[in-house]
């Protein structure tokens, strides 16, 4: 057959994960026995894809789709290897009619042009509809399984440092790792003695078994539940089924030695004694003052090296210093700023906590609902033995989540009352604070307190817009 013009055409294969790989070669002698049967079509390209399909946004396909040119083809071998969203149906559609292009879609024996009728069009609608409703169906299955995974105290992910994932015919699973097992154990013994580093332990590994773990990693593996008999989803632990390699008195004794070290300094930090600690400053010499409290622990001062300068009374600088504050009285962002910088830590501790509360509130209502199913009959095929330990065990899992849902709910109560209350009255806000929030609320709102023959200038933080105040000291 004579062809009197060819037409240009790229085509396009796809899988979703690593293990269909063999998937891209099954799909291209599709594709190559099709332009053999088709020798008007002329490949210009082969785009061997590994993303999935249930979407186009954001992928390789969404920037080869985009770069089609007017008036190409485009082959492949099935539609759900094109896409599983019926949203990109009216993308292809567009493509379809104000640029020319033709699908070539093999499987299904469709060639989709701007000449095709509407019952082509409605075709492809319910081939793309089918395959995204299975997509949803294998993601639901999915979700499915590693809850019952969870469940039967399994952890349906990659094996920590001296396990390792393994498959026996049918069965997969997470068992010790031989080598890296008694690694791990070594690792907690050293640390728990208390006289080996992070850098230490990691040197040591690498010269004794030539393996490098960074610090970083064996942080995170001494802190790791796991080998206590612990997994995690999400923010919930539960039991595993898996043999435990670290003894818990070894294990709560390396998280002691950690933590302490995470918040013991090599100098002694010293003790918040007045709001005022570095922030006051000599005008002539840029000196600071330094607070300090009398002997008899009753009156604060602020002392100074400079000749001539007597000590100043840490209540006069503050009474001045409240004149200033009365200026930012009724300024609503003011009060947000102060409540998102002096609460960051609790805001976000409470956002977090917030989401741990639902989860498990959403957890609890599914443990109920199931009790409440078996209870009514709801168990098809289930004899009362296995319906009463069913419920045995649902029940508990329903008072593991409750004590979870107990602890944060407790937690949340703790931060709340910790949380520092800013009102429209910043000089009452800023006098019912403790000293360190004190503290804060000046660095936040002052860059510099200047003293100067007994008065004191507030320079304001560049970004709140006003002006210096200078107080006469009473």
């Amino acid at each position: 057959m004579l062809i009197d013009k060819k037409i240009k055409a790229i085509a396009i294969t796809r899988v979703s994960t690593k293990s269909q790989c063999d998937s891209l070669e099954v799909q291209m002698q599709a594709i190559n026995a099709y332009c053999e049967n088709h020798p008007e079509l002329e490949i210009v390209n082969i785009h061997k894809l590994k993303e999935s399909a249930y979407c186009l946004k954001a992928g390789d396909l969404d920037d080869i789709i985009g770069k089609t040119k007017d008036n190409f083809a485009i082959i492949i071998s099935k539609v759900d290897r094109l896409t599983r969203n019926i949203n990109d149906f009216y993308v292809f559609a567009k493509m379809v009619r104000e640029h020319n292009i033709t699908f070539h879609i093999i499987r299904e024996g469709i060639v989709w042009n701007k000449d095709s009728g509407r019952d082509v069009e409605n075709t492809i609608m319910v081939l793309i509809a089918h395959a995204e409703r299975e997509s949803i169906q294998i993601g639901e299955r999915t979700i499915d399984c590693l809850r019952i995974c969870r469940e039967m105290g399994k952890a349906p992910y990659r094996a920590p440092f001296g396990y390792i994932n393994y498959t026996e015919g049918s069965e997969t699973g997470i068992k010790l790792h031989e080598a890296n097992s008694i690694i791990l154990k070594e690792l907690f013994q050293l640390y728990s003695s208390g006289n080996f580093s992070l850098e230490m332990l990691s040197k040591h590994v690498q010269r004794k078994y030539g393996i490098y773990l960074s610090k970083q990693r064996i942080d995170c593996i001494l802190r790791n539940r796991f080998y206590i008999g612990y997994a995690m989803y999400d923010v919930v632990e539960y039991k595993h089924i898996y043999k435990t390699i670290i003894d818990e008195a070894v294990f709560y004794k390396c998280l002691e030695i950690l933590n302490g070290k995470r918040t013991v300094s090599k100098k002694p930090t010293k003790q918040l004694v007045s709001p005022l600690r570095g922030l006051v400053r000599d005008k002539e010499t840029k000196a600071l003052f330094t607070p300090y409290v009398s002997r008899h622990k009753t009156v604060n001062y602020l002392k100074t090296k400079v000749s001539g300068t007597r000590n100043l009374k840490e209540s006069d600088i503050i009474n001045a210093l409240s004149k200033g504050l009365k200026q930012l009285n009724d300024r609503t962002d003011i009060v947000s700023l102060l409540d998102a910088q002096i609460n960051a830590n609790n805001i976000t501790e409470l956002a977090n906590i917030s989401k741990c509360i639902a989860n498990e509130k959403k957890e609890i209502k599914r443990f109920e609902e199931r009790i409440q199913n078996l209870l009514t009959g709801n168990a098809y095929g289930a004899t009362p033995d296995m319906i009463a330990a069913s419920i045995e065990k649902l029940n508990k899992q329903l008072s593991t989540h409750r004590g979870f849902l107990q602890q944060y709910q407790s937690r949340e109560k703790e931060i709340k009352q910790d949380t520092v209350i800013i009102t429209m009255d910043i000089l009452q806000s800023f006098n019912n604070m403790g000293i360190e929030s004190k503290h804060n609320m000046l660095k936040i709102l002052f860059k510099n307190i200047i003293y100067h023959n007994n008065s004191i200038t507030c320079y304001f933080q560049d970004g709140l817009g006003i002006k210096p105040i200078k107080c006469i000291m009473e």
